[in-house]
């Protein structure tokens, strides 16, 4: 018996695509307070969200704030049917769902690269406010962490991001390197490292003179050596996907210095523990060109 029903008020587009077809079926990899992560027989993930999350590139957003997920158990078999699905009890009902695009105009903020470059030339404070709870913050010139393990992350980040410096200028070797190296880099069903390239590709969207095949490149590179969901994200990146906090931050550098963009940082720095602000430091490492080797802890 179905204990529970909700509907989705919203659906991303590859999501929609996935379950609207047919049957297919998957299971609970992990369940959060406003969100319950779903991986499916073909190893892609579904991400079933509150609200308070939001859209992304891997969600069906319900219509409820609070979270209705207390009962759900990792491990637990999730079904779909043309448009209805079943979590662990849970029946959820995605058909009239407004679809959402994770893919922003990439061709048209690529022709508002000097206004971005603009919004981007603020004070590095600013940035760096937004950033400071990653490992990643020292290379843009914050303080470095001073625990053993932060200091172990950025010892073996930074050979990774010199290579990534090489691969951007196009060296394939170095581009394998540096995404290697900084796969799975870090704790977490995200670590540091995944998040620091997904934020990376999305800076390669904008700037990058061949954003597909770099990405593409650097998404599998990683791919193999980083968990099930870090995977996702970074494959989602790669097409050039991000969350609705990143389309905000997009929009306001595209309007310019006077665009409220300390909100739109806050927006994507506040994305999981330090999720947000590892992206952000990839997203800003080679458009601020700090060098590699500057404030590392000792």
């Amino acid at each position: 018996m179905v204990a529970e029903r909700a509907i989705a008020r919203s659906i991303s587009r590859p999501v929609r695509e996935q379950i609207i077809r047919g049957r297919g079926c998957g299971r609970v990899l992990a369940r959060f307070e406003h969100a319950c992560d779903v991986v499916t027989r073909r190893g892609s993930v579904i991400a079933v969200a509150t609200g308070r999350v939001g859209d992304g590139p891997l969600n069906i957003v319900l219509s409820a704030e609070e979270s209705p997920f207390a009962g759900v158990e990792a491990g637990a078999q999730v079904l779909w049917d043309r448009g209805l699905l079943w979590l662990d009890g849970m029946e959820i009902d995605v058909r009239e769902a407004a679809v959402w695009e994770p893919r922003v105009d990439w061709g048209a903020l690529r022709h508002q690269r000097a206004t971005i470059s603009s919004s981007l030339a603020s004070p590095a404070s600013l940035f760096r406010a937004h950033t400071s709870g990653s490992v990643f913050s020292t290379f843009l010139g914050a303080d470095g962490p001073t625990d053993p393990f932060g200091r172990a992350v950025l010892n073996r980040a930074r050979d990774a991001l010199e290579d990534l410096r090489d691969g951007w200028d196009g060296s394939l070797p170095a581009l394998l390197r540096g995404g290697g190296e900084l796969a799975g880099l870090g704790s977490g069903l995200t670590p540091a490292g995944d998040d620091f390239l997904v934020g990376l590709m999305l800076w390669a969207w904008l700037a990058h003179p061949a954003p597909r095949p770099f990405c593409q490149v650097l998404s599998e590179a990683a791919a193999s050596r980083t968990t099930v969901l870090s995977t996702a994200f970074l494959r989602a990146a790669a097409w050039g996907l991000c969350s609705a906090p990143w389309h905000y931050l997009l929009a306001a550098l595209g309007k310019g210095p006077k665009a409220d963009i300390p909100s739109a940082l806050r927006a994507v720095a506040g994305c999981g523990a330090t999720s947000g602000a590892d992206a952000l430091c990839g997203f800003l490492f080679l458009s601020l060109r700090q060098p590699v080797a500057a404030h590392l802890p000792q």
